[in-house]
């Protein structure tokens, strides 16, 4: 578990954040390691960032990296590893790890990652504690799109058959011959005086 490999000393000074204080960051990285293990990597990706967004613990940086390489997207990781080795958080093992797949990424595209960049980019702040309800979402990059129902040329088409129906119905009735041939005639002036 990503907890367990913080030594203790690390956790007593608590000099960065441990999303495992805080219950909502630590369910929504359980729910992210649940989907990674069954291989749902763009919703681990989405979870382990709202917990971060929740409580930035640069723990998550690392889970953040790994799901986007895990992806094919080693561009987008590196940040991550950086903001994660740059965070001076004491887990041996998984800075090695992070400084050995950083430099396996930038051998492979050295250009693709030259100049600024910086992971928290695309993470929005989100008040600790305010998973809930009412919480706000973070921007997924265009990834929730309007309903059809909101978009003016939908309602322009449905105003636009609706006014076609109502022109043809009404054509269609006044053009109608009207049938007589059960209505009695009246005459003004009697034929036969």
């Amino acid at each position: 578990m990503l907890w367990s490999l913080r030594p203790a000393s690390a956790q007593s000074q608590a000099p960065a954040p441990n999303c495992a204080t805080n219950s909502a960051c630590n369910a929504l990285f359980e729910q992210a390691q649940q989907q990674s293990k069954a291989g749902n990597l763009p919703e681990a990706h989405r979870l382990y960032k709202l917990a971060y967004e929740v409580h930035p613990d640069p723990a998550l940086l690392y889970s953040i990296a790994r799901v986007l390489h895990k992806q094919g997207q080693a561009s987008e990781a590196a940040p991550f590893y950086r903001q994660f080795l740059d965070s001076g958080m004491s887990a041996p093992e998984q800075t090695s790890k992070a400084r050995e797949y950083l430099a396996e990424i930038e051998k492979a595209t050295p250009t693709a990652l030259d100049g600024p960049v910086t992971a928290t980019s695309s993470l929005a702040v989100v008040p600790e504690g305010a998973v809930g309800k009412n919480a706000p979402v973070p921007d997924r990059g265009g990834a929730d799109k309007k309903p059809i129902y909101k978009a003016w040329w939908f309602w322009t088409i449905v105003g636009g058959a609706a006014a076609a129906v109502v022109v043809g119905t009404a054509v269609g009735v006044a053009a109608r011959e009207p049938d007589l041939s059960g209505v009695m005639q009246y005459r003004l002036f009697p034929t036969s005086m």
